[in-house]
């Protein structure tokens, strides 16, 4: 029987992360004491039987295992398999939900330890075990759920790119735009930690969208100058990403790791996390435009934030490099791209 491995851990967590998704899962426990015993997670409820977690060979009540007979611990071992469905909560939060009376004593100190040891997911801040009458009430679980793949360099890095288009069109914010920036870093040498910090990153941009959506900016609405300018200077970010998105296509069809490697996690900071920081900025005039006085200063940071952005795309040698790049790959044209939607901002801002 396995204990609470490093291994053994790392197995349930890809699932668990599904679950912090919002999509539903159904998980199993049985165990010898609270340190040795199976916690499972999956999509399948047959997966997470009592028969499943121990192949047949379930602890009877008599502490004898039921092939060989031989005599077993009897003290604290759990004699039934406790099963339940585990979901996202509120924001951040797990729940595991058991029919009431379903799990025994010794199965919950199992789960204890094994949330204490296990659920130290960046999008996981609180985990909340639940009650339910009967099955019937246990959310539904969709068994064609695609299964979790494991985290890579190049699934972080795409991933990266997703969460940045999302950010930028939620109003950009300089801290969440460095996780992202560390994020694409630490991928190179840990992926597995590199998404569990990409989880949490994503948390806090739902939480921008929401915010962005229910227009709860904490300032009255842009004037109407300076909302046609970021509407344009969104679409000109987005075109840039675009342009990305085309020379890494061209330069991954070439046979050279090298080359690979530059495309899968060279072209993502290549801006130097500028853009982000005018995103932060701009939704800070954005918060401040009820006050005159805060507006000011919103709008001079936001300034200051465009002329650092244009200093970098004009002097950093990546930037001129991609703008003219060899064996015909396709260009990435960043100031010329941004140029006039930059001074249609600096004159809104005036």
């Amino acid at each position: 029987m396995p204990d609470l491995t490093k291994d053994y851990i790392k197995s349930q967590k890809p699932w668990i992360k599904i679950a912090m998704k919002g999509r539903p899962m159904w998980f199993g426990v049985q165990a010898k004491n609270k340190t040795e015993g199976l916690f499972r997670v999956s999509k399948k409820k047959g997966e997470v039987t009592k028969q499943k977690l121990f192949d047949g060979k379930p602890f009877d009540e008599s502490g004898k295992d039921g092939e060989d007979g031989k005599k077993a611990n009897t003290d604290g071992i759990g004699t039934k398999a406790s099963m339940g469905v585990c979901q996202k909560g509120s924001s951040g939060q797990l729940k595991l939900m058991v029919v009431k009376g379903g799990l025994t004593d010794t199965n919950l100190e199992f789960v204890r330890l094994f949330i204490t040891r296990t659920l130290k997911l960046k999008s996981v801040k609180e985990v909340v075990l639940t009650e339910v009458g009967d099955e019937s009430l246990l959310p539904k679980v969709d068994e064609n759920e695609k299964s979790p793949e494991q985290a890579t360099a190049a699934t972080v890095a795409k991933r990266v790119e997703d969460l940045r288009k999302r950010l930028a069109a939620a109003g950009g914010n300089t801290e969440i735009g460095g996780q992202l920036d560390a994020a694409g870093r630490l991928a190179l040498t840990n992926a597995e930690e590199a998404d569990d910090d990409l989880d949490d990153a994503e948390n806090k941009i739902v939480a921008l969208e929401a915010k962005a959506k229910d227009g709860k900016g904490g300032g009255a609405a842009l004037n109407g100058k300076l909302a046609t300018a970021r509407k344009s200077w969104g679409t000109a970010s987005a075109a840039v990403d675009k342009q990305l998105e085309a020379l890494k296509a061209a330069m991954l069809k070439e046979n050279d790791e090298q080359l690979k490697d530059i495309a899968n996690y060279g072209l993502t900071g290549v801006d130097g996390g500028f853009r982000s920081k005018l995103n932060a900025a701009l939704k800070n005039v954005e918060d401040k435009s009820g006050d005159a006085g805060e507006l000011k200063k919103a709008s001079a940071a936001a300034q200051s934030a465009m002329k650092d952005l244009l200093k970098h795309v004009g002097g950093d040698d990546r930037v001129k490099v991609i703008a003219d790049p060899p064996n015909g790959w396709p260009k990435v044209t960043v100031k010329d791209t941004i140029n006039p939607a930059l001074k249609e901002l600096a004159d809104a801002l005036k």
